[in-house]
């Protein structure tokens, strides 16, 4: 699997060298959760960056700033830096230390603008950056309470030992040999802690170098994520791999719901928590979500204590050998072949609308409707639907 994290701009290089085709749109979520932009109470910029600027402007309106970094030294909290449209060199967004202010300095196109950004690194604390076209993202060790919404990323995201990392809408991909990576920065124990992906299309995540491991998303160390409400599709291996990665211990306390995958180029599972490398998973959680290929998780990493449980999920089928594993439970679920693997779980016909197109919303008279968990459930559908919409909660992403 793939391993250390490289440097910031080997990163980068590699990201650029990665991109095949252009980027396709969002995926849903759970829009009320995403909240709003932390900005002055107008919305009116305060700050200005040009790509034509001079590099020590003053960041006004007469006389911007060339990067984004200059306009983040000069910025007050709270404040909006708009961004002219036009394509720009690789950015490092790290900023002058300042201490936590709770009101994120905001970056954003300026109206009806298209910004291209030929690379991105965010090592900064209290920042907003909106609806941007990137050729490559990092987030690095430095990085604290960062908001990253409707970004288009042309290649692929690495978080790395930040912290407080918010992923809201916008899309991941694509990306040639080459993977989307949550870890600890190279020579780091600290992982990545309190990361929320929601509404992203991670999409094309393909590899041309036969030896290559490629998935849409590699999680190899965290404490407290949530993947909720993001579409996966045309990935490699998996869509999402969970794998421990040096000392920094294995992936811990996530939550994944509201997902769809569609799954796999010339891979295996939707979503797998791996084995071979000293795992040990807990707390885990996947509920309610749709995919065209099954969820795994290797025997050899979970125990009494694992916690780890598949709830309401609409998936094609489920391996027998991971039925009574201890610390693991499957219940709710619907399955399209094989047998029940827990007691309220049911075998049926998907009932999918078009999977093979994407489409994972429930045709009438779908046996995942009424199907669900009936106390552990999202709030909202991947659409930001009340859930149950009928009696009781649906299985899958989606309430009919």
């Amino acid at each position: 699997m793939p391993g250390g994290a490289p440097t910031r701009l080997l990163v980068i290089a590699a990201l650029l060298a990665a991109v095949g085709a252009p980027a396709c749109g969002g995926g849903g979520g759970d829009g009320s959760s995403r909240g709003g932009h932390g900005a002055d109470r107008d919305g009116r910029a305060a700050r200005f960056v040009a790509p034509d600027a001079r590099r020590a402007g003053d960041c006004s309106r007469r006389d911007p700033c060339a990067s984004l970094a200059r306009a983040l030294d000069v910025a007050k909290p709270g404040e909006v830096v708009e961004i002219a449209a036009g394509t720009y060199p690789e950015q490092q967004l790290t900023g002058a230390a300042r201490p936590p202010s709770g009101r994120p300095v905001v970056f954003r196109p300026a109206s009806g603008a298209r910004v291209e950004i030929g690379g991105l690194v965010v090592g900064a604390q209290d920042v907003e950056l909106e609806r941007l076209e990137v050729t490559g993202l990092y987030v690095d060790a430095r990085a604290r309470d960062v908001v990253l919404r409707e970004l288009t990323v042309k290649g692929a995201l690495f978080i790395t030992s930040a912290a407080r990392i918010s992923v809201l809408g916008g899309s991941v991909g694509p990306g040639t040999d080459v993977s989307s990576q949550i870890k600890a920065e190279s020579g780091s124990t600290t992982p990545p802690r309190d990361i929320r992906i929601e509404g992203v299309a991670f999409h094309d995540f393909t590899r041309s170098d036969p030896s290559a491991h490629v998935e849409c998303l590699h999680v190899m160390a965290v404490e407290r994520l949530t993947l909720r409400g993001n579409s996966f599709s045309n990935c490699e291996a998996f869509d999402v791999l969970f794998t421990k990665f040096g000392e920094t211990g294995s992936p811990r306390d996530i939550l994944i719901e509201n997902n769809t995958f569609s799954c796999c180029r010339s891979g295996f599972y939707s979503v797998f928590l791996g084995g071979g490398h000293g795992e040990i998973w807990e707390d885990v959680l996947v509920r309610n979500n749709s995919a065209d290929r099954g969820f795994s998780v290797s025997q050899e990493a979970v125990g009494p204590r694992a916690r780890v449980r598949f709830l309401s999920n609409v998936v094609p089928g489920v391996n027998p050998l991971l039925c009574g594993l201890p610390g693991v439970e499957w219940d709710y679920n619907v399955w399209s072949e094989g047998r029940p693997c827990g007691p309220n779980d049911r075998v049926a016909a998907s009932g999918f609308r078009n999977a093979a197109a994407g489409d994972f919303r429930l045709r009438r008279g779908a046996a995942a409707i009424g199907s669900g968990h009936p106390r552990s459930v999202p709030r909202v559908d991947a659409d930001g639907r009340r859930r149950p919409q009928g009696g009781r909660p649906d299985a899958g992403a989606f309430e009919y």
